[in-house]
């Protein structure tokens, strides 16, 4: 995806991206809270100290979090198991103080060393995961318990998988199935990117694939210092590639079966397809030292292939139903709705098909998606009406060149937003579009931006704000008169938007005095900015919504444990543990407001879960 105004969340792209726009400290922080909430205090301190390095080595973390060393290892694992904590190998040479001593052989010695990046991203992705879940239970309740199994294990092979996927199934929906019959649910979940395979652990940090110039010239040793960056380079585009290539790929796997081993139905997958690491003889020029690595030697070299929830497919459809839903209420003509539909739907199956260049569109590949869009609506609808043809091809295609036409510039949002591919030879259209999808999603960013600010600042701010967003910058008395204010307001409410961050400023001096009776003022939307604020504001306000969250759950932890206490001991056949279950029950009957709190603590969770979700659903806006 191109453009600014995308941002993957979670574990969408290893090591994150350029583009991508910064996670703001509010961000962070809830993350870290919602961490706590989920796998408990000591787990969350190793998390924060991980976030606070940014790039952290395993001595850093234990230095970061006070604990000891066994510990943090213990919550590495945990952290990376749910894909909370990003792992990376990096390889570096040592050279011989003496070089005459040695021959060049010698004197290259490799190391390498674990380095943990934090994800706050998919940290965040607790609060989506239910929705994650409601979408998937249209495709069928074995896949729904596929999600939740990961979900809850964070990443499994693909027989733990479908063995847990049977657990929740008979527990929850009371269903009986086979192993085999599960695995055509799982292959859809694959096949529709929901789910991915796990990049390995010994993969070389993403930023290795970018040559670095900080090298000066005519330095001791020059020749080999590039040597090992542009064999770090090669040996991270390499890994990365075949990362990718693999990334929804299903391989046969081996039929386990108690006490006897069999050998795969299909061929043997390669060690580094399965997410581990080609064994090297350890000599010279080999020689990893995998001590500061939370995971044993047999579990970095297991030849298993893992599979994790995919938030980025989860993250790129919420946008795609957003920008449907927006058409849905009227974001274009009537009659140019049903191509603006099929556009959207086109560009996702090209997403799905394509590995570059997916915003190009055939016309044809944009009539079958309103064709297929027709027929399910129809569906919902009560079924097809008897008797309704199907348009022909070509006047179909006509129909959608105007259409495509009309399409090419939504009025009120000032983006270009799809037009033809022309040949460059001919100078005549090739049947190919380009959609500009980047564009589209920042222009309703901006556009939500606009109704946040009416909610919080008033009609008049806003017709300020959309004043300044599709001008390049104007100065206070034009702001006035094209926004027919008196003076007064308008100052209070420019300033009022300056103050919260949602306009910014240039500052143009007369002379080198820089006094602000000699300065020119001229005032300014950044879209970056902006879209940067608007994050900081909602997230801060759900961190402290989760903060009174945990203080509350933390106030009633005696009346929560004395209950769970007694819903565990209740039935179980051990002497000792009835009786405290009875003990139990005594005191509860003894102090009647337990109960009473109790009753409050369940209202509060459910209320605070479900303003935490609407502002969710709000802020995925300007974060996905």
């Amino acid at each position: 995806m191109s453009g600014t105004g995308s941002r993957s969340s979670g574990n969408s792209r290893e090591g994150g991206s350029p583009g991508e726009p910064k996670v703001t400290p509010q961000e962070t922080e809830l993350a870290l809270l919602l961490v706590e909430d989920k796998l408990g205090d000591t787990v969350a301190r190793v998390a924060r100290a991980v976030t606070s390095k940014g790039q952290a080595t395993l001595q850093d973390v234990v230095s970061g979090s006070t604990l000891p060393a066994e510990t943090v290892k213990h919550g590495l694992i945990i952290l990376i198991k749910h894909n909370f904590v990003r792992s990376y190998q990096c390889t570096s040479s040592q050279h011989a103080a003496n070089p005459r001593s040695r021959s060049r052989q010698q004197q290259q010695k490799r190391s390498s060393h674990f380095i943990y990046v934090a994800d706050p991203n998919y940290m965040l992705s607790l609060l989506k995961f239910p929705k994650w879940m409601f979408r998937i239970r249209t495709i069928s309740n074995a896949a729904e318990c596929s999600l939740q199994a990961l979900i809850e294990h964070g990443r499994l092979n693909k027989h733990d998988t479908l063995v847990t996927t049977l657990d929740l199934l008979s527990r929850g929906a009371g269903e009986e199935a086979e192993i085999e019959d599960l695995d055509e649910y799982f292959a859809t979940l694959v096949k529709e990117r929901y789910v991915e395979r796990v990049p390995s652990v010994l993969l070389p940090p993403p930023w290795h694939q970018v040559l670095d110039t900080s090298v000066k010239r005519g330095h001791k040793g020059l020749k080999e210092e590039m040597d090992d960056i542009n064999e770090k380079q090669a040996k991270a585009e390499t890994e990365y590639s075949r990362m990718k290539e693999n990334r929804f790929v299903i391989e046969r796997e081996e039929v386990r079966t108690p006490g006897k081993r069999k050998r795969k139905a299909g061929p043997v997958i390669k060690e580094e397809d399965g997410g581990g690491e080609a064994k090297r003889p350890r000599g010279v020029h080999s020689t990893p030292d995998r001590c500061d690595s939370p995971f044993s030697p047999e579990e970095l070299d297991a030849n298993q292939t893992m599979w994790r929830v995919n938030a980025q497919e989860f993250n790129e459809r919420f946008r795609e139903d957003y920008c449907l839903e927006r058409v849905d209420l009227g974001l274009c003509k009537e009659e140019d709705s049903a191509t603006l539909r099929g556009v959207l739907l086109a560009y996702r199956r090209s997403r799905h098909v394509k590995e570059n260049n997916v915003e190009a569109l055939e016309l044809d590949d944009i009539c079958d998606a309103m064709e297929r869009d027709a027929m399910e609506q129809d569906e919902k609808r009560g079924g097809a009406k008897k008797g309704k043809k199907k348009k022909h091809r070509e006047k179909l295609r006509a129909e959608v060149r105007l259409s495509l036409v009309a399409l090419r510039k939504l009025h009120g949002l000032d983006v270009e937003l799809i037009w033809p591919i022309m040949d460059k030879n001919s100078g005549l259209e090739t049947g190919t579009y380009y959609f500009n999808m980047a564009g589209l999603w920042r222009a309703l960013q901006l556009t939500e931006a606009e109704c946040l600010i009416e909610r919080k600042f008033g009609h008049i701010s806003r017709r300020i704000f959309s004043l300044l967003r599709r001008n390049k910058y104007l100065d206070l008395d034009k702001i006035k008169d094209k926004a027919m204010l008196k003076m007064k307001t308008a100052r209070g409410c420019i300033y009022d938007l300056f103050k919260a961050g949602y306009v910014h400023c240039y500052e143009v001096p007369r002379d080198t005095t820089n006094t602000p009776s000699r300065t020119f003022y001229l005032w300014h939307v950044d879209s970056d900015l902006l879209l940067h604020r608007c994050r900081a504001d909602l997230y801060g306000t759900m961190r402290m919504i989760q903060q009174k969250y945990l203080d509350t759950i933390n106030n009633g932890k005696r009346e929560l444990d004395l209950v769970e206490s007694f819903m565990t001991n209740k039935n179980s056949e051990d002497k000792g543990k009835k009786e405290q279950a009875a003990r139990d029950m005594e005191l509860i009957k003894k102090e009647p407001e337990i109960l009473h709190k109790i009753q409050r603590l369940k209202e509060v969770d459910q209320y605070i879960q479900d303003t935490m979700m609407d502002f969710d659903e709000v802020a995925s806006v300007f974060t996905v």
